[in-house]
């Protein structure tokens, strides 16, 4: 098997491709006891400032009931395609952490790891809203 990093992945690992589902809800984290959880994740392009939109993050990391909304500005690893931006950052226990896509299907599934946050590693599903329920791919 090939290593998580290894260039021949690339195309699996397009941050944005993997944002486009809409909505990603978090399935799983190999971190259990997390005070900055990141439960939803909804993707805006269109959203100003920038190019690449905004993000707005369900976190357990404020009290609140509310999204926070960060610039999206994602970026290419260097020695990759400039095609696939696999890195971001991302707003997580007061700082902006770097995460690292390590798969998408382009479809359902979003793997990220963030390294600098105890080594985190989450899969999120991804879907549209219809009528208040997220389609979802069962995770066995």
């Amino acid at each position: 098997p090939l290593n998580e990093r290894h260039k021949l992945l690339q195309s699996y690992q397009n941050f944005t491709q993997g944002l486009l589902f809409g909505t990603l809800l978090l399935v799983y984290s190999s971190l259990a006891e997390d005070s900055s959880r990141v439960c939803m994740i909804t993707y805006r392009p269109n959203e100003e400032p920038g190019p690449d939109g905004r993000l707005h993050i369900l976190t357990t990391y404020t009290k609140e009931e509310k999204f926070i909304v960060q610039t999206y500005s994602p970026y290419t690893v260097p020695g990759y395609d400039t095609r696939y931006a696999t890195e971001a950052k991302i707003f997580r226990n007061g700082v902006f952490l770097e995460s690292r896509v390590i798969f998408t299907d382009g479809r359902r599934c979003f793997i990220l790891r963030t390294k600098g946050y105890h080594g985190l590693c989450e899969l999120f599903t991804g879907g549209r809203f219809n009528n208040g329920i997220v389609n979802t791919t069962r995770v066995v």
